[in-house]
């Protein structure tokens, strides 16, 4: 049985140049997160939340250190490798839905797995099913522009879930809400976490939100604490 740790990140260190200037933004972090579990990362804005969340998802590179993700080793990866490890393996919901808007909401939910090598008619047939799992099923052709703030965030974590990925990476996904639609997008990604038996890996401002995982970081001055 393994036993390794689905996410292993190692002494990562982000640096930014400005000409001479070095800003550090993340220095030596390490986290182990297992399969199911749900983590919270909190801090003050600009402490590297978001920036680990990007390291973890390939959308970015450390400066040094290493990531592991469900065996697939991240950091210094070619760039065709990591679009399929961002395809398969991961996904991703923003603070920010970026959903299509010539695109109903089904289809929006679809492209991931279209994209990934599903045939169309399956790939819609799977974004249904995950429009009713978050009680969006009468919406489904709907387009961006004919949802409120909380349907567009829902379907947003149905694309985010539609690949099965081993790891969902969610950066304030709850910042644009009100309270009510904060608190019902919450109980769905973390019902839906369960269910898939999803490893939630969430950075949040929102202390209710993070009270809800399993564990709880904070980055400050670039170091992760417990």
């Amino acid at each position: 049985m393994n036993n390794e740790p689905l996410v292993h990140v190692r002494d990562v260190g982000k640096i930014y140049r400005n000409g001479p200037e070095e800003l550090h933004i993340l220095r030596g972090v390490d986290l182990d997160v297992d399969q199911g579990r749900k983590i919270a990362i909190t801090g003050e804005s600009g402490s590297g939340k978001s920036t680990l969340l990007n390291l973890i998802g390939g959308l970015d590179f450390p400066s040094r250190g290493s990531i592991t993700v469900a065996g697939f080793r991240v950091d210094g990866t070619p760039e065709d490798k990591l679009t399929y490890f961002r395809n398969r393996k991961i996904g991703f919901i923003f603070q920010f839905h970026y959903l299509l808007k010539d695109l109903t909401a089904c289809e929006n939910v679809m492209i991931p797995a279209y994209m990934g090598g599903m045939k169309k008619k399956a790939a819609m047939e799977k974004a249904e099913k995950l429009l009713e799992q978050v009680n969006l099923a009468e919406r489904k052709n709907f387009f961006p522009a004919q949802l409120s703030g909380g349907e567009r965030q829902r379907v947003a974590v149905a694309r985010a879930l539609i690949n099965a990925p081993e790891v969902i990476l969610a950066d304030e996904p709850t910042g644009n809400l009100d309270e009510r639609h904060s608190a019902l997008v919450a109980d769905i990604l973390f019902d839906l976490a369960d269910t898939f038996r999803t490893t939630l890996i969430l950075v949040t401002h929102d202390h209710i939100l993070s009270s809800r995982a399993d564990l709880q970081y904070s980055l400050r001055k670039g170091a992760l604490e417990t």
